[in-house]
C-alpha cells in the first residue's frame, strides 16, 4: 500500500473512531508495523497473548545490529513511519541506539508499558521531531506491584511531556477496572497527564466475550472517555 493509499485509509478510519491511535504518514513515507518481540516484563491478565514470554528471552530476537536493520530501511530507497510494538520494546537489545538510528532518516512511533529505566535514556537522545507519537499503557495490576509504580509512571509520561514529545497514555476498559476508571483517569489528569484514551479490552472475562459483552453503561462510560 502506498502512502496516498495509506493515508487515505487511516483518515477513513478516523472519521469512525477506529485506530485512534495510530500517527498518519507523511505524503512521501511508507507505514510499517514492527512487532519488535514477544518479550515483556508485566503478566497482564487481558494480554492479547495466551502464553507469558519472559524479558530475557528477549535476546533471541537480537540476531541482526542496529545498523543492520537501519541500514536495511536505507537501503529501500523510501522513508518510513515505522510503528514499534510488542512486547515490550525497550527491551530489545540497544534499543535506544536502533531508534536512534532509525529516526535518521525515518520516523517512529511506540507503544510501551514504560517500565525500563532506558525510557530516559531515549527521552534524551532522540529527536522528538522524529517520533510521531508514543502510546503507554497505564497497567494498574503490574504497576501496584512496584514501589510508587503509579506515580512513577506518571513522572515519566510528564517528563516525556516536557521534553516535546507526542504522548498519551491508554487505559485498558478491563472489565474489573470499571469501577475505578474515572477516579483513575481524573488522577491522571490532576497530575497533569495531558491525553488519556480508553482502550478496548478483547478476550474473555467470566466466560463473556469482550468487547461483544461491555453492558449499555460500560458503552456509555467508554463513549465518554473515547
Amino acid at each position: 500500500m502506498n502512502s496516498s493509499t495509506n493515508r487515505n485509509h487511516l483518515l477513513e478510519l478516523r472519521k469512525h473512531r477506529i485506530l485512534p491511535y495510530i500517527g498518519l504518514p507523511d505524503d512521501d513515507e511508507y507505514m510499517i508495523s514492527w512487532f519488535i518481540s514477544r518479550a515483556c516484563n508485566f503478566r497482564c491478565d487481558y494480554c492479547l497473548f495466551a502464553s507469558n514470554v519472559s524479558s530475557n528471552q528477549v535476546t533471541k530476537t537480537g540476531a541482526y545490529s542496529p545498523q543492520h536493520i537501519a541500514s536495511s530501511f536505507n537501503n529501500t530507497g523510501r522513508k518510513f513511519l515505522i510503528l514499534l510494538s510488542g512486547g515490550e520494546p525497550f527491551l530489545y537489545p540497544h534499543f535506544i541506539e536502533l531508534c536512534s538510528l532509525l529516526t535518521e532518516n525515518h520516523r517512529i512511533s511506540i507503544m510501551s508499558n514504560f517500565s525500563s529505566s532506558n525510557v530516559y535514556d531515549f527521552a534524551e537522545r532522540i529527536d522528538p521531531a522524529r517520533v510521531c507519537g508514543i502510546y503507554v499503557g497505564l497497567h494498574l495490576p503490574e504497576r501496584k506491584k512496584i514501589a510508587n509504580g503509579v506515580m512513577d509512571f506518571i513522572d515519566r509520561v510528564k517528563y516525556f511531556q516536557n521534553k516535546g514529545f507526542t504522548i498519551r497514555v491508554e487505559y485498558v476498559t478491563y472489565p474489573p477496572f470499571f469501577f475505578r476508571i474515572k477516579e483513575d483517569i481524573g488522577l491522571l489528569m490532576e497530575k497533569g497527564i495531558k491525553t488519556v484514551d480508553v482502550k478496548i479490552f478483547r478476550g474473555k472475562f467470566n466466560n463473556k466475550l469482550y468487547p461483544y459483552s461491555y453492558s449499555i453503561k460500560e458503552r456509555n462510560l467508554i463513549e465518554e472517555f473515547a
